[in-house]
């Protein structure tokens, strides 16, 4: 900077360069250094070379980390880092800073490009990130690009990630998943058939001879069991998810315990 402390109200020349300097080829060149430390290392989040003053009239850098993110929104940068690397705005999903330890490791096994940001630079990267904050929505819309990737991971991801899409009552686009665990052991998605919620162990004790469509709760906690049955109760989850009533009963004895015995044949 030329001249920076020159307070005369005479001269405005420096005053004017330093102001182009912050404007445009300092910006510039930090972003093209974060690139670098990107490539150089892509697992290691560059958080600690950015602008560190913010907000603060007193230091010319002041305004350079908002400069820095218009150049990293105008030119489509992949300067955020997560799990998988670094990634643009448009590829990443912006953390929303209250996700529990157990739900990061789950994101992190699910390669779930998650971008967690230094409360310094929350604000402002919430603004250019929008509506691409981690949310049930989100999530799901990355894991149906990468469902063939679920049967990989371990069944406490699977049961974290699906407590979580569980958790917005006013989201049921996750039908598609195969992340519903079922009593016969396996994992299923729920789409085109029904998957039935034992109200107690009764009921489940009863239905136990048709265990791949009964699902299984006990792999689930005690809340994403609650979500379950009070939406077969109260009907605000996928429609595809509901108790069992008396014609279901029938149903089952014909196809189970009386699948051997002829339609005319007298009981």
């Amino acid at each position: 900077l030329y001249r920076f402390n020159d307070r005369s109200t005479q001269d405005q020349t420096p005053a004017k360069w330093n102001d182009w300097l912050l404007q445009g080829p300092v910006p510039g060149a930090w972003a093209r250094l974060l690139g670098h430390l990107a490539l150089l290392y892509p697992r290691q989040p560059a958080f600690r070379y950015w602008p560190q003053s913010i907000d603060d009239p007193q230091d010319p850098l002041s305004e350079a980390t908002a400069n820095l993110i218009k150049i990293i929104d105008k030119e489509c940068l992949a300067l955020w880092p997560t799990e998988v690397g670094y990634v643009t705005v448009n590829e990443g999903l912006l953390d929303a800073g209250d996700e529990p330890v157990t739900l990061r490791d789950a994101l992190r096994e699910a390669k779930a490009p998650i971008v967690y940001i230094p409360q310094l630079l929350q604000q402002r990267a919430k603004k250019l990130f929008k509506d691409r904050v981690l949310c049930p929505r989100g999530l799901c819309t990355f894991l149906n690009r990468e469902s063939s990737r679920i049967s990989l991971w371990c069944d406490q991801t699977k049961h974290r990630i699906l407590e979580y899409l569980l958790s917005d009552p006013e989201f049921i686009d996750y039908d598609g998943l195969e992340l519903f665990p079922f009593q016969d052991g396996n994992y299923r998605s729920i789409k085109g058939c029904t998957a039935f919620v034992h109200r107690d162990e009764f009921e489940r004790d009863l239905f136990c001879l048709e265990d791949s469509r009964n699902l299984n709760l006990d792999k689930l906690s005690a809340a994403a069991q609650r979500v379950l049955r009070d939406g077969c109760e109260n009907s605000t989850i996928h429609p595809s998810i509901r108790y069992r009533s008396a014609n279901c009963l029938r149903d089952y004895c014909v196809r189970t315990v009386f699948k051997n015995v002829q339609e005319d044949r007298d009981m």
